[in-house]
């Protein structure tokens, strides 16, 4: 189930790169991207998203629009907590950065997060 999709423009799409190619620096900053950081950031990470969403598919249809204060609340703390694990960081700006640029190739106004997930099956979910 498709929902409409909501475009952004020129400064929101240029925000979004601004903050992903960012994300992407802080990861390869110091040391740079070891090769199982690279595999968490940009396979394992996206592929767990696509299994919560698959399951959550599995029960209903509904579009995903947890974008209240807990929606806010868990996504932010997943971020936080992310990147105060050192196995995770350099994993979480990969990830988070791509879904930044991906949104923004995209044009997606929504979450940027579920970028790749809602591109892959053809919805419009948001979490925070």
């Amino acid at each position: 189930m498709m929902t409409e999709a909501r475009n952004i423009g020129v400064i929101g799409t240029s925000a979004r790169i601004a903050i992903g190619v960012g994300l992407l620096f802080l990861a390869f900053w110091g040391e740079g991207v070891q090769w199982h950081e690279a595999l968490i950031g940009f396979a394992l990470f996206p592929a767990l998203l696509m299994l919560f969403q698959w399951a959550r598919l599995s029960r209903t249809k509904e579009s995903l629009s947890a974008n209240g204060p807990m929606g806010y609340l868990l996504n932010n703390g997943i971020v936080v907590l992310f990147v105060l694990i050192p196995f995770t960081r350099d994993p979480a700006f990969l990830f988070y950065g791509s879904s930044m640029i991906l949104a923004a190739v995209r044009r997606e106004g929504g979450c940027e997060i579920m970028s790749l997930s809602n591109w892959l099956l053809r919805r419009n979910d948001e979490v925070g």
